[in-house]
């Protein structure tokens, strides 16, 4: 691996002797008009990292050789003074030396977590990329920090680092060993700090795991192995020392501002939880193999969300008036939600043959008023509008389950099989924030090879396409590149019990052709 390594460079001077430390950076080209990298180049070496012995490292990780190679020769124009005296490196793995990256099951609706293939491919190629980039930089320097080519820096950033470090043990008492890792900003593999002669072991750490293993429940892991148990360092000063700019990640698609955690917000899944492990990991996101991550990235709606507020509706298709929800109506709701989700206020439902529930429905809350086929406005409901103020200026019903126990469900049948590209739910309300699904899974099934004459006997076996967790509008939405998914059946299933109801707005589906 270190050989191979060495043999990826594009430039770069050795001097011989090794640096303090390298901030290493891994780019690919994206489709935008900004160029990243060669801007973060910028504001790393005017951030007064010239006080400190440094070496920059930057792996091309784009299977685009002509990117590669202009992208190359203006780093070597922009910066001849560092790259002359051996402060900016450049190395290219070039796609023979990946492994196969299609790395979910042929048969499978969705990889591991959820995720579709695509992100899956793109997440397994990220790991490889930092792995190539982490082995060539193992005898550059004592110290290694990853960092991410779409980030601005605090000024004195690496003073303040070092500040840190310098104060830390040689060994604790706990882990018997000197720190393994210390994180500097709690956001993925952004901003994780290493002692260089450990390099190589992660990398290879990496490698082996790289179709199983986000990059940050990999680190998770491998710091756990190396420390008995204790896990990683957390820098805690409070200063913000870089911050994540890109509107456009390396997977090519728009990042969200922020997302919502739960009980808070952050302005990624991957810095919700601010060292509290999967407890701080809800909302927009959901903790999958020691990493908090995008509830299947791909499907996020808004390109935004409002900071979490218990006063405010967290719905991305609502204002932020209090009150809003319940001053509308659902169809208003709908029509809003199918604007935002699915391009257009005039999204028509699927046919369905069926619709049906293993829940105790709450008496004239029938399961019926979740799925609308035709237009929303075509419809007036009749249900218990005692049951909540809200309901007197509604024009639709919801449904409403109480006593919810384990692997209950709300079962969908299509009159005959769909495309799917689209699926968005919506529970709860601003007046029954609570009543949504805690732990569940949105499921989806292709049609039986032996269906029965109706019902549900249409639907094959089923297949995780998403976790629930307490969301109050869930969405998926399948990948531009992925291949068509033809289902019969969808299922919404509670994992666990619970005491709190489960209201149900909206269910909508988009079918392709």
């Amino acid at each position: 691996l270190p050989l191979r390594a060495q043999k990826m460079k594009i430039f770069g001077e050795d001097r011989g002797v090794p640096h303090l430390v390298t901030i290493g950076f891994s780019s690919v080209s994206r489709s935008v008009p900004v160029d990243y990298l060669h801007a973060t180049m910028a504001k790393l070496f005017s951030s007064g990292v010239d006080a400190y012995d440094y070496i920059a490292i930057v792996h091309l990780a784009d299977f685009d050789d002509a990117w590669v190679k202009s992208t190359a020769e203006k780093l070597q124009d922009n910066w001849r003074g560092q790259v002359a005296d051996g402060r900016l490196h450049a190395l290219h793995a070039p796609a023979r030396l990946y492994p196969n990256l299609n790395i979910c099951p042929p048969t499978a609706l969705s990889c591991i977590g959820g995720e579709s293939s695509q992100r899956a491919s793109w997440r397994a190629k990220r790991q490889i990329d930092y792995a190539m980039l982490m082995a060539y930089s193992a005898e550059k320097s004592r110290y290694y920090i990853q960092l991410e080519d779409d980030i601005s820096f605090t000024s004195g950033w690496l003073s303040t680092v070092f500040e840190y470090i310098d104060a830390l043990p040689n060994a604790t008492k706990e882990s018997n060993s000197p720190w393994r890792m210390v994180d500097l900003k709690g956001a993925g593999c952004l901003g994780k700090m290493f002692q260089s002669n450990e390099l190589l072991r992660l990398a290879t750490y990496f490698l082996l795991f790289y179709d199983q293993l986000h990059c940050e429940g990999a680190v998770a892991k491998w710091t756990k192995a190396m420390t008995s148990g204790k896990g990683e360092q957390y820098f805690k000063k409070g200063k913000v020392l870089f911050n994540h700019e890109g509107l456009v990640g390396s997977h090519g698609r728009s990042q969200p501002e922020q997302v919502t955690c739960g009980g808070h917000s952050a302005p990624s899944c991957a810095e919700c939880p601010m060292d509290q492990g999967e407890s701080y990991c809800h909302g927009d996101c959901v903790w999958i193999m020691e990493s908090c991550v995008l509830n299947n990235q791909e499907a996020l709606v808004a390109a935004s969300h409002s900071p979490a507020d218990p006063t405010h509706d967290q719905s991305p298709f609502h204002g932020s008036d209090h009150d809003h929800e319940s001053k509308g109506t659902l169809a208003q709701a709908s029509e809003q939600h199918s604007e935002t989700f699915f391009g257009s206020s005039e999204h028509v439902n699927p046919q369905i043959e069926l619709i049906s529930t293993s829940m105790t429905v709450v008496p004239t809350f029938s399961v019926h008023f979740a799925y609308v086929e035709g237009t929303r406005t075509a419809h007036s409901d009749v249900c218990d509008k005692k049951m909540s103020p809200v309901l007197k200026h509604q024009n639709r019903c919801w449904f409403w389950a109480k006593s919810v126990d384990e692997e209950q469900d709300v079962t969908v049948v299509f009159r005959v099989p769909i495309k799917l590209e689209a699926i968005s739910i919506v529970f709860g309300h601003a007046q029954h924030a609570d009543d949504t699904l805690k732990n569940g899974r949105l499921e989806v099934a292709r049609q039986s090879d032996h269906p029965g004459d109706d019902g549900e006997g249409k639907c094959g076996l089923f297949t995780l396409l998403k976790h629930i967790n307490g969301d109050r509008m869930l969405a998926w939405k399948i990948g531009e590149k992925e291949a068509e998914m033809s289902i019969a059946c969808l299922r919404i299933v509670t994992s666990k019990a619970q005491k709190q109801w489960i209201l149900i707005q909206d269910i909508s589906v988009k079918a392709r052709g």
